[in-house]
């Protein structure tokens, strides 16, 4: 029997996520370090899938669920170079093609029927990325990772944070700078955030807004830069380091949790700087980042329902922001479904 070409897979949530977050993106998903010998089994942009290793290092990405009896994957083994479900021993490859079905015996024709889904994936930089294709027409992008993180005159480290908020509501605050002042004046304090002036609000290039402070006509320091599908880059100072690039990923897992991977980046050209940065990051830095996750947390959590919450607001010339980025949202948000219903009628 020859194996059957893996057909087209629309994606569909209960949750109706599908609507909500974009997809044909790449995002990180986890860091390298929490990625062991074993399955994970995590929740991203709706959905329960399973991450794991194979027995040469690399690394894949499917739904977790067992296209046999949907039991989680994230329960089974590795074996050698496939994914082994703990109910009937059924193994998968990289590719999510099953290769054998125990009870039929390694000349059984019935596993060559059975695939899952397999989202391509990569390793960079410390953290594991995944391309959340809606269908397996769309064509993959090249991964674009920060220059600055491969860079080894700068230090970093990765933070993850959990926030039990709404992604929409986290996407509001990544542009909007007047709000740091007021929550984040103790956990940061004399960081120069602006409190007062006009705000601007640029289309860089597709899919890519800068936000600032705008004094004569002149963008100011300490904005923010922002890259769909979730990327803020935030430079700033952060005393007493100095001036700091800060990158923040901002990952739905469902329609109220996010997870944020977070790297500070200090420029360190020699040993003396870094072994300084580091020291100052452990006493100081991860403390006060963790403080401000909190705090946004609490704040963005008080907004309630994001619908509700848009539809109450009442936006002034400081959101400029935060009312391009909800276009910019909404306009790829349109164009997937465009996409979807074509996919759906062909």
């Amino acid at each position: 029997m020859t194996k059957p070409e893996k057909t087209t897979l629309i994606h569909r949530f209960a949750d109706g996520s599908h609507e909500t977050f974009l997809r044909n993106y790449w995002y990180p998903i986890l860091r390298s370090e929490d990625l062991g010998v074993e399955p994970v089994g995590i929740r991203r942009l709706g959905e329960d899938l399973v991450l794991w290793r194979d027995g040469a290092g690399s690394t894949h990405l499917f739904p977790d669920a067992c296209p046999h009896r949907r039991v989680q994957l994230s329960l089974g083994r590795i074996r050698g170079d496939t994914l082994e479900c703990r109910y009937h021993g059924w193994q998968y490859d990289g590719t999510g093609q099953c290769t054998l079905i125990p009870t039929d015996g390694p000349s059984g024709s019935v596993a060559n029927t059975v695939c899952t889904w397999s989202y391509p994936v990569e390793e960079s930089h410390g953290l594991i990325w995944a391309f959340m294709a809606l269908d397996r027409s769309v064509e993959v992008a090249a991964l674009r990772v920060p220059d600055v993180l491969a860079d080894p005159q700068w230090t970093g480290s990765i933070e993850e944070y959990p926030s039990p908020v709404p992604w929409p509501l986290v996407m509001d605050n990544l542009p909007d700078l007047m709000h740091a002042a007021y929550l984040h004046d103790e956990s940061v304090p004399d960081s120069g955030f602006p409190t007062e002036g006009v705000m601007r609000a640029v289309v860089v290039e597709d899919g890519v807004l800068r936000s600032e402070k705008v004094v004569d006509g002149v963008g100011q320091p300490g904005g923010v830069t922002i890259h769909l599908p979730c990327l803020v880059e935030l430079d700033f100072p952060l005393p007493p380091a100095g001036d700091v690039y800060c990158y923040q990923w901002s990952v739905p897992v469902d329609a109220h949790n996010v997870v944020t991977y977070t790297s500070y980046q200090m420029h360190t050209p020699d040993d003396a700087a870094r072994v300084a940065w580091a020291k100052h990051f452990d006493e100081w830095g991860r403390t006060a980042q963790a403080q401000v996750n909190t705090e946004d947390n609490w704040i963005i959590a008080s907004q309630g329902d994001p619908d509700e919450a848009w539809g109450d607001s009442r936006p002034a010339q400081l959101d400029a922001g935060i009312m391009r980025l909800r276009r910019m949202i909404e306009e790829k948000l349109q164009d997937e479904r465009t996409a979807r219903d074509s996919s759906s009628m062909s």
